[in-house]
């Protein structure tokens, strides 16, 4: 079958072959559920930065162009990429006429894209992805919101946005699930509490062990595993050997997909301290392993009696006791599906 449409997606970073599970992977599942479900559709991405080559490849019969703008400085890359990124893009449409750009981020990748699709007069998608929502984004300022069709990940990520910009946002669509998640283990949750997350300030890594540490002095936990890699990593190594805990909390750092969906079929809480989410996939991907999450309110949080919503530390750690010492069911939440986070962009896109 011919190819009918042309969408291009631009972002930060896509991944580098078809084993590199850890890079973004809800924009993996939905371009593979993109191509899998309108073949009509002949779909490109363009990673600006990740990865660190700029020879064309194919990923699962997805075209990538890598345009490896992380090997320049911070403002000869951005001078760079506004050079490299026209001139592919133009030779794209010159090639086959492209219907439709979609970046992510609303951050470089919005602002390249934007100047070729104004250009062109070409529609604009941009989803909002974390912390491109917050005021501090110094590209909000240089982007043109009223010729964009802007999309969020929540509801908390869009009243964040508009909160920074005075702009609403078009569309509310969380990524969903592929199937490949969705497996369940009755038995054998040897961890009492897992996290997922990167090692940032944002997460509140520290707060998490401070709550583990009250726990492990009530004798309510044994052993508690953060995953995730970032700077942080060492100050909270340390803040473990301090508090003389590096036997009962591990560190796991960065792992890949898979793993880190076995840790949660193995997990008896799933515990997330971030103070923001653009949506928190993790959040689905520990509802659909069977886990109560226990977390602030951030990010898209599906109606589940297994969410438990915090307003503070105190509540967070009254929350965590109860859950240790009540028996657990481990029956999965149906979440959404990243087959109907297609169809939603399908919908808007055309």
């Amino acid at each position: 079958m011919s190819s009918n449409k042309r969408i291009i997606l631009v972002t930060p970073g896509f991944p580098a072959h078809e084993q590199d599970s850890v890079c973004i992977p809800p924009l993996q599942a939905f371009v593979m559920a993109l191509v899998n479900q309108y073949p009509q559709a002949e779909v490109i991405v363009i990673a600006l930065h990740y990865p660190k080559r700029r020879k064309v490849y194919r990923w699962n019969n997805v075209m990538v162009y890598p345009l490896n703008g992380v090997r320049y400085f911070q403002y000869l890359k951005t001078l760079v990429l506004m050079w490299n990124l026209p001139r592919l893009l133009t030779h794209l449409h010159r090639e086959k006429p492209i219907d439709i750009i979609h970046s992510f981020w609303l951050n470089e990748s919005t602002f390249l894209a934007q100047r070729f699709s104004l250009k062109y007069g070409l529609p604009h998608f941009a989803t909002i992805m974390g912390q491109d929502a917050w005021p501090a984004n110094r590209y909000r300022k240089l982007i043109r919101f009223n010729k964009l069709h802007i999309i969020a990940l929540s509801n908390n990520a869009a009243d964040v946005f508009t909160k920074s910009t005075n702009q609403k946002v078009h569309s509310i669509i969380p990524w969903g699930l592929s199937g490949s998640e969705v497996t369940v283990e009755m038995n054998n949750r040897t961890i009492d509490v897992l996290g997922v997350a990167s090692l940032i300030p944002l997460k509140n890594n520290s707060l998490f062990i401070g709550l583990m540490e009250k726990l492990i002095s009530e004798n309510l936990l044994a052993n508690a595993v953060i995953a995730g890699k970032g700077p942080e990593m060492e100050p909270l190594q340390q803040l473990l050997q301090k508090l003389r805990l590096e036997k009962q909390i591990k560190l796991a750092g960065e792992i890949p997909q898979e793993e880190v969906l076995q840790l949660m079929r193995r997990s008896k809480v799933f515990l997330h301290t971030s103070s923001y989410e653009g949506q928190g996939y993790v959040f689905l991907e520990a509802l659909a392993a069977g886990l109560p999450v226990v977390c602030f309110s951030v990010g898209f949080l599906p109606d589940s009696q297994k969410v438990h919503v915090c307003n503070d530390e105190n509540e967070m750690l009254e929350t965590l006791r109860k859950l240790l010492i009540q028996p657990q069911d481990y029956e999965p939440v149906s979440v959404p599906t990243i087959q109907e986070t297609v169809n939603a962009h399908w919908k808007i896109y055309f």
